[in-house]
């Protein structure tokens, strides 16, 4: 139910209650009146009572007969008057003969079969009254003297049983309705005023009540559709409305603030959401990278330790070459010592010594292939570490790269705050890793540049070494000429056999040259195998790295 309706039911309940006070107040007020007329007309009843006492006592002491003591209460009742035209009747209870009364017709009369207007005997009614109790009241219509409607009238009788006679007087009692009436009116006025007091005052208030209510129950919808920054009316009340209205402007400043705070926490979101889209990119962009670049490093890193593994079985094919042709040199200088003791027979060894010739320009020849060969394989080597030294240099390229991207992170990091304080720490680690790669392609570099130093050192030995085996051709050439012509020419054989003694030593010397730095470009190439292996190392600590790296930035994305 509304507050209206409420507060018309208090009306309603209080009208209710008003008209039942009044009507138990209307009914008072007819029964004090009703008191009032039967306490007269008993006083009054008790006079003429007492005034027949009076005779009859006169009677008893003989100063009077009864007769006359009768006649003369009967004529001094008679003369009683109240109201003016109010009086007394006296009846004999037996037979109901009036004795007294202002109608002289009626005296001397019985009035036992005498009815109201309702068929009512009313002197039998009497009689009963005062067999019963000795003295009662009666109520009957009876009209007025010179008026035929009959009106309510009260009557109050008494018996006086020395002489066997009742006494009675009547009153109407339709004045008693007419002040009924006008008290009745008169409450039903003030009622009606009370009520409409109440309604106007119920009215007043249940509009001062709701009509403010109604002005809030307003804001609340309004609040609750979402609209803000709206004045609510009545915070200036004192009562329970105002408190009310004051209560709303408390909760929709909570409300706006709250609104504030949400659209605030929405453009945070906002902002960690492109803060996480784009260290989803970076870190995209950084593991595509990062992965190219290990890869390259790792692939790199295996050309090495093949090329480094090739390198290592050149440099000791070399040295098995160069033991070959100093074993081949020190043949010749054996064959060269034998033809030089074997001058003074050489006209009974020439088919000997045209072998040995020919021996030694195959043994010659050889020694140029097997030089040649050498040759070969360092200009390889040259080739292998120069490629090596690309690949040392691109790795350098992907440490400075895989710094700058470390450098990028740790900005990032250092930009995302405490959420990024582990990135910053797999940030240094990458540096770290970068830095440490730096210093092992650096240190690759100069290590190939030693090996590059020596192969071109061995190739230079080599070259000469050719320069020496030709020259042996040539001398061998030419012993197998001086052998034709050994008769004419066996001083320039003895000649060419030392020149041919000298240049074997110096083969000897050359070879073992030779074999010296095939063996540093073994051990070069075993030391770039070891950087290689090195490098591989780092590169696959620089992807566990990178990893853990890329997964400390999506966590921390994925909780921020």
């Amino acid at each position: 139910m509304r507050i209206g309706g409420r507060l018309w039911l208090v009306v309603a309940v209080s009208m209710l209650g008003t008209l039942v006070v009044a009507g138990l107040a209307l009914k008072q007020t007819r029964g004090d009146l009703m008191e009032g007329r039967e306490t007269k007309t008993r006083h009054i009843v008790e006079v003429g009572r007492s005034l027949l006492a009076h005779y009859q006592a006169e009677e008893q002491a003989g100063r009077l007969s009864r007769d006359a003591a009768q006649a003369q209460a009967l004529s001094a009742l008679s003369a009683l008057r109240y109201e003016g035209t109010e009086y007394l009747w006296v009846h004999q209870k037996t037979g109901s003969i009036m004795l007294a009364h202002p109608n002289a017709k009626l005296i001397g009369t019985s009035v036992d079969a005498m009815q109201d207007k309702a068929g009512g005997y009313l002197f039998r009614r009497m009689n009963a009254e005062v067999d019963k109790a000795g003295a009662g009241f009666v109520t009957y219509d009876w009209p007025k003297p010179g008026q035929d409607k009959a009106v309510p009238k009260l009557s109050y009788v008494a018996g006086f049983a020395p002489w066997d006679w009742v006494v009675g007087t009547g009153i109407y009692i339709d004045d008693v309705d007419g002040t009924f009436a006008t008290r009745a009116g008169l409450f039903g006025l003030g009622v009606l005023v009370v009520v409409a007091a109440v309604g106007l005052i119920a009215t007043l208030i249940g509009r001062s009540i709701t009509r403010p209510l109604g002005d809030v129950t307003a804001a609340i919808k309004r609040l609750t559709n979402d609209e803000h920054g709206f004045d609510i009316a009545h915070t200036g009340r004192v009562d329970e409305v105002g408190d009310l209205a004051r209560g709303l402007v408390i909760f929709r400043d909570h409300v706006e603030a709250a609104e504030r705070a949400n659209t605030a926490r929405q453009a945070e979101q906002e902002v960690q959401m492109r803060r996480q889209a784009r260290i989803a990119e970076l870190t995209l962009q950084f593991d595509q990278t990062t992965a190219g670049i290990i890869k390259t490093v790792a692939s790199a890193a295996t050309q090495m330790q093949a090329t480094s593994q090739s390198m290592s079985a050149i440099a000791a094919q070399t040295s098995q070459q160069s033991t070959n042709v100093a074993s081949a040199a020190g043949s010749a200088a054996v064959s060269v010592q034998t033809v030089a003791a074997a001058t003074e027979e050489l006209s009974a060894t020439e088919a000997e010594i045209a072998r040995q010739v020919e021996t030694s320009t195959q043994i010659a020849n050889s020694a140029v292939a097997q030089a040649q060969h050498s040759s070969a394989i360092v200009e390889s080597l040259n080739q292998t570490t120069r490629r090596i030294g690309e690949v040392v240099g691109l790795i350098s390229e992907i440490a400075s790269q895989t710094n700058l991207l470390a450098l990028n992170a740790t900005i990032e990091a250092a930009r995302a705050g405490d959420s990024g304080k582990g990135f910053a720490v797999v940030a240094g680690e990458v540096k770290s890793l970068a830095n440490q790669t730096t210093r092992a392609t650096t240190e690759i570099s100069e290590q190939i540049s030693a090996v590059q130093a020596s192969a071109r050192e061995a190739a230079e030995a080599i070259d000469s070494i050719v320069g020496i085996i030709s020259q042996i051709g040539h001398a061998s050439a030419e012993v197998a000429a001086a052998v034709e012509q050994q008769t004419a020419a066996t001083h320039e054989i003895a000649r060419s056999i030392e020149t041919a003694a000298n240049d074997t030593h110096e083969v000897s010397a050359n070879i073992a040259q030779v074999s010296i730095a095939a063996t540093t470009a073994g051990h070069t190439a075993h030391e770039v195998l070891a950087a290689a292996g090195e490098l591989s190392s780092q590169a696959e600590s620089l992807r566990l790295h990178v990893e853990s790296f890329l997964s400390g930035v999506r966590e921390a994305g994925q909780a921020a």
